[in-house]
């Protein structure tokens, strides 16, 4: 089984997976490289799980594309499980980094969202 990964030089532990080169052209890239925020173990090995579970989901979704099944359409359980899945994933990238703002403005600019121009009431 797959384990964290620790960078030599900083300490700190990395997920680490090579992409299959069937799924290149969709992902494009060789591996997937992520930082788990952390120089110990016990940490790492904690959220080292989710990021191997993304990388699967991330290939089988690719695959997918691939054969020309990914533009199905999708039925109300699977839009609740797709959602799910973001909330977790992003209430998990809040609860690891701290940075509530910034993983706010971050779905903003790559998720395509607008803001609402807010309203301001004199009181």
């Amino acid at each position: 089984m797959a384990s964290p990964y620790r960078d030599p030089k900083s300490g700190v532990y990395y997920f680490r997976m090579a992409v299959p080169k069937d799924v290149f052209p969709v992902i494009q890239k060789h591996e997937f490289k992520r930082s788990l925020r952390t120089k110990f173990l016990t940490e790492a090995k904690r959220v080292f799980p989710a990021h191997i579970e993304n990388a699967h989901n991330q290939i089988e979704l690719a695959r997918l594309k691939l054969s020309g099944v990914a533009n199905a359409q999708l039925n109300p359980k699977d839009c609740v499980i797709l959602a799910e899945r973001w909330y977790e994933r992003l209430r998990d990238e809040i609860e690891q980094t701290g940075k509530l703002f910034y993983c706010i403005g971050y779905v903003f600019r790559h998720e395509g969202l607008r803001r609402s121009p807010a309203k301001v009431e004199s009181g």
